[in-house]
């Protein structure tokens, strides 16, 4: 199987739990952690308004047997982050607004699915593969400071295309089935499995979900 997806992401505007917040609400209210350093405020002065990720996924599966899928996906994307700068020291004037951008390949994923269990009603399969560090967590770009500066700076984890390390993908998918009910439940993680080269590792990720489904005819379900 040779497949193409493409998706788009669109953010936009900020919250506090479930209240949206205004730029003007945060950099009256939200300490900054570097206070106290030479030229840093006591608050954050620098907002991110939108953010935009259009991304391509290609991927390729084939199975060599009938209980084992060996996959390869690799994606290309494109971020697009606004954010807006208030004026040095306190108070709520604007100095401007400003955009940084990402574009390029991320990390690419080899993975597998072998089934271990099947009896026509009830199946279990395990997922397993690895994420290779093909995603770059060098992307820079020119930012509006809050003194009018425009230094060309290291963007931040969200804008960046990569983890940096080599991380293992394990899961479990669980799927059963009587007459036009169906139901299951899945578990994937990702491990990171050391730092990358510039001194740091993501979080690892886990992930549970499950669900029930019913068919209402041979072409659909819900």
């Amino acid at each position: 199987v040779i497949s193409y997806k493409f998706s788009h992401m669109a953010m936009d505007g900020n919250r506090d739990g479930t209240n949206e917040v205004s730029p003007e609400e945060i950099v009256t209210t939200t300490p900054n952690r570097f206070f106290g350093q030479t030229g840093q405020p006591s608050t954050l002065r620098i907002v991110p308004t939108e953010m935009t990720m259009d991304m391509h996924m290609f991927g390729a599966m084939y199975t060599p047997t009938d209980w084992l899928s060996v996959m390869a996906m690799g994606m290309y994307t494109s971020k697009s982050m606004d954010h807006v700068t208030f004026a040095g020291g306190s108070g709520t004037t604007r100095r401007g607004e400003f955009t940084t951008k990402a574009e390029g390949f991320r990390d690419t994923k080899l993975s597998g699915v072998a089934q271990v269990y099947e009896d026509g009603r009830h199946s279990v399969k395990l997922n397993f593969g690895v994420s290779l560090p093909t995603g770059s967590i060098e992307e820079r770009d020119t930012i509006l400071t809050p003194t009018g500066a425009t230094p060309n700076v290291r963007l931040p984890y969200a804008m960046q295309l990569g983890s940096g390390t080599y991380d293992l993908l394990p899961g479990i998918t669980y799927t059963g089935g009587i007459d036009d009910f169906g139901w299951g439940a899945q578990y994937g993680a990702t491990l990171r499995l050391d730092e990358n080269s510039e001194d740091y590792a993501l979080g690892d990720v886990h992930r549970i979900t499950a669900w029930g489904s019913y068919r209402f005819a041979d072409w659909v379900s819900g």
